[in-house]
């Protein structure tokens, strides 16, 4: 591979770039410094950004910002709709506040242009500062991140109403979707200087052609500063359906045990609610009576904490039917569950006291009960510290 990495702007997609075929796209809006090097990664693979705008130069820009923008340092067309002026950019940072003149279609930054994913695709954020009940989504086409609700919730995909993570005011996080090789979406954040795997969806969904647009999801309210957004191909293991899995088992599942990583995320299909009994998944197991449990009956999704031999229930969902897919994500003493296909669908159960067994590594399928099927089950490490390199350049 040749060492001259060169930084190549406009948004069509080169298959061949010094001599290494690269399919991925990342969509990313950052908020924060660039800390990646011109042209190169850290760890020296090609950078390709397909949209990048970085809010510079000059570092500062008072209003109006309306009108025609040509992206920097990408030169890409953007348009910005702003009637009262309420964009601004302090610092290399788009500011978005909030003010009572914002409404849902005023102000917007748009692209000009529409990107088609290739092979795999991914839109990444970075967030400076988000301030109390912020209003805004930034996406690309089928996913994104949204901002919503008094405690400060980041939301991905279509659905604005279902948080991944309660984030803290006035914190820097960057936060990426990936779309891989085979559909199916990977979503990271840089979580208290770690990178993390916080959500996976089954293979299968994709999305498509997709501008870059930033807009207010409320009248009157926005709160968020914007660093970068940026649309870049990544290397693998990101556009491998697979390539942050742990174990799989991609045909029917049999009863089984499995291994996984302190934190993790499982994503399996539920082509089948038992009838009868319940299919019971077992995780951070400690011994045959210390574990937590993820049971599933024709009705529910129920979060178990047994201690002891005594299970103790954490959480509950009404929903199955029509939500065959689902995914559990481990996160210290989070745990999340989602069902649902593209954006992770629905947050069914958030507990955060899950002190108890955040070290063990041992999972177990337990039983289908009667007449239950799973298929499609993988689980994914959450720590993705090895790849900082190759993430580093979303920031």
């Amino acid at each position: 591979m040749s060492n001259n990495c060169h930084e190549i702007t406009g948004y069509k997609l080169s298959p061949i770039i010094t001599g290494v075929k690269l399919s991925p796209i990342i969509y990313a809006a950052k908020l924060s410094p660039i800390v990646e090097g011109i042209g190169c990664a850290d760890d020296f693979t090609p950078i390709t950004y397909i949209f990048d705008d970085r809010f510079a130069p000059p570092p500062t820009q008072a209003p109006p910002l309306a009108g025609a923008r040509t992206t920097e340092p990408g030169g890409q067309a953007v348009t910005i709709t702003d009637s009262n002026d309420i964009f601004s950019i302090s610092g290399g940072e788009l500011l978005f506040p909030a003010d009572a003149a914002i409404i849902t279609t005023d102000p917007i930054y748009q692209s000009d242009d529409q990107f088609t994913p290739e092979t795999a695709w991914a839109f990444s954020a970075t967030l400076t500062s988000v301030s109390p009940t912020p209003k805004w989504r930034v996406t690309a086409g089928s996913v994104g991140f949204f901002g919503a609700n008094a405690t400060t919730q980041l939301i991905t995909g279509g659905n604005n109403s279902q948080p991944v993570i309660n984030v803290v005011n006035d914190t820097e996080y960057t936060f990426c979707a990936i779309q891989r090789s085979e559909g199916g979406f990977y979503f990271i954040i840089l979580y208290s200087g770690t990178w993390r795997l916080m959500g996976a969806t089954p293979t299968g969904a994709t999305g498509g052609m997709a501008a870059v647009l930033l807009e207010s999801t409320q009248n009157t309210r926005a709160n968020a500063d914007i660093s970068s957004l940026k649309i870049t191909i990544m290397p693998a293991p990101f556009d491998q359906s697979y390539g942050l899995a742990t174990f799989t088992d991609l045909g029917a599942v049999s009863v089984q045990s499995f291994t996984h990583e302190a934190d993790f995320v499982l994503t399996c299909t539920v082509n089948t609610a038992p009838t009868a009994g319940q299919i019971e998944i077992n995780f951070r197991i400690q011994d045959a009576n210390n574990y937590w449990q993820l049971a599933i009956t024709n009705t529910q999704y129920q979060l178990w904490e047994y201690a002891a031999g005594a299970g103790t229930l954490r959480g509950s969902s009404s929903t199955v039917a029509g939500s065959p897919a689902f995914s559990i994500g481990c996160l210290d003493e989070t745990i999340t569950l989602w069902s649902g296909t593209i954006s992770l669908g629905a947050r069914r159960v958030y507990y955060t006291s899950a002190a108890n067994f955040k070290t063990e590594t041992s999972g177990e399928i337990v039983t289908l009960g009667t007449g239950g099927a799973l298929d499609n089950f993988a689980v994914f490490k959450s720590d993705l510290s090895e790849y900082a390199n190759i993430l580093s350049r979303l920031e």
